[in-house]
């Protein structure tokens, strides 16, 4: 019947989002709001990653705070080699030259052994090290941040397909009782046909209106399928046997909804922005500390064998003279080291830093930019939503009323079924309007709490 006619409209005001592939639907379970919004936090893959990045990064400040330990290495060795030496400097390289000096090269080769510890400690840093620090925390407090943005970003999804959901699970009911009325109106037509009240042309219409109104069921099916899959895959689970709890969605608009909570500086996304100035900030910071010089408290222990003797010079092949210990040493001083000229480098650095700073200024006045704009939508939307739940009561009372005297006309003989039809399409487009339209002022409210970066402003509603 006309029933039809409104499903089909109705459907069209459904299919706002893709249609993604059916699957066979498990067990359901019914679901509120607030249970997916939990599960989505405690299930879905990048926000458990971003838990791990967080734990990581905190391993990083960890592991910055241990330069100012001591660093204590222990180091021994046992060789077996020729003794030639000869006077004179050298570049310091890897190859042992420290010899006997005597006018013959000798090639007998004696063992050797050499075992100690040495300790280093950056005594004064100049800063250098509460800059590395500094560094460590600031990436820590990003990637804080995009944890924060990840989850307050995925409760968004969450939330926006839930009241998807609930829209294509209210139009499986609205189609289901499209096709109830129709299967109804068509047994009334054709006991009116056999009667001979009407004719045979009026009970094939109405056929034709029962298998309309099955094809819109199946449709409406199908839809709610399909939202079930996207809901169950933003909350992490690997089946579509969800329903969604209507709770207040359809009954009741959101009410003393605030104008403004913690500031649009809030956002999630702005956080992640600021956060991303401070860690250059810090880099900067740090690149400026690296021109001091370092001054390290030093010491060591060592002791050494050989297989030249350091009484007669005489030299032993057997290991059981070279390898014990003949002379120990030790030592403890004052290292400065200063790169005079590092300044040339370092200049051009810090300076490259300082612009990368800029540009992530400019990025985060950019994404401000857009929150503002978004804010600035989201309050219009609301607006109009709003006005919009306000009047599709006044249409679905008259269109209950056009519907009763058309039903009374034909029923009288003084009306054609088209002139039936076409009402009982309107009233159950107003049906669905109705119902849409108390939906449509809670998206408009997320769409609010998106901009602002407070999924509160859309929960304290939520009862």
């Amino acid at each position: 019947m006309n029933n039809s006619f409104m499903r089909r409209f109705a459907t069209l005001l459904i299919f706002i989002a893709t249609i993604t592939p059916l699957s066979a639907q498990s067990d359901t379970s019914r679901l509120t709001l607030p249970q997916a919004l939990e599960l989505t936090k405690a299930n879905y893959p990048s926000i458990k990653a971003g838990i791990y990045n967080s734990q990581s990064a905190q391993q990083h400040i960890d592991a910055a705070k241990t330069e100012h330990l001591p660093a204590l290495i222990g180091f021994g060795q046992v060789n077996y080699g020729t003794n030639n030496g000869i006077a004179g400097a050298y570049y310091p390289n890897n190859i042992p030259v420290s010899s006997g000096v005597r006018k013959d090269n000798i090639y007998q080769g004696v063992f050797g052994s050499f075992i100690g510890f040495e300790v280093n400690w950056q005594a004064f840093t100049f800063g250098k090290i509460e800059a590395n620090v500094n560094v460590a925390q600031a990436e820590y407090d990003k990637i804080h941040a995009e944890y924060d943005n990840e989850v307050f970003q995925q409760q968004l999804k969450v939330a926006d397909a839930y009241l998807l959901l609930l829209v294509a699970q209210k139009l499986v009911d609205a189609q289901q009782d499209n096709l109830n009325r129709a299967q109804v109106f068509q047994r009334v037509i054709k006991a009116r046909a056999n009667s001979g009240l009407t004719s045979g042309v009026d009970s094939s219409f109405a056929a034709a209106e029962v298998s309309k109104a099955q094809l819109l069921l199946l449709d409406s099916r199908r839809t709610a399928r399909a939202y079930r899959f996207r809901l169950a895959e933003l909350i992490g689970l690997t089946h579509s046997g969800i329903e969604a709890d209507t709770m207040q969605f359809f009954t009741q608009a959101p009410i003393n909804i605030r104008v403004d909570t913690v500031g649009i500086g809030q956002n999630p996304l702005l956080q992640v922005a600021m956060k991303q100035i401070e860690v250059s900030r810090a880099k900067a910071n740090g690149i400026a500390k690296v021109y001091a010089p370092s001054i390290n408290l030093v010491g060591a222990v060592y002791g050494k064998g050989s297989g030249v003797s350091n009484q007669t010079g005489e030299l032993s092949s057997d290991p059981l003279v070279g390898l014990p210990f003949q002379v120990a040493n030790y030592y403890i001083g004052l290292a400065a080291r200063f790169n005079i000229l590092g300044f040339l480098r370092l200049e051009y650095d810090y300076e490259a830093e300082n612009l990368q700073t800029e540009k992530f200024q400019q990025l985060y006045n950019e994404q401000n930019l857009i929150a503002r704009q978004q804010l600035d939508n989201a309050l219009g939307q609301l607006e109009l939503a709003s006005a919009q739940a306000a009047e599709a009561p006044v249409q679905l009372a008259a269109a209950q009323a056009g519907y009763a005297q058309a039903n009374a006309r034909y029923q009288a003989g003084l009306a054609q079924i088209s002139e039936l039809a076409q009402n009982f399409y309107i009233l159950n487009r107003a049906q669905i309007d109705a119902a849409v339209a108390i939906n449509g002022v809670w998206r408009a409210l997320l769409l609010k709490a998106a901009a602002l970066g407070d999924v509160q402003v859309f929960l304290e509603q939520v009862k």
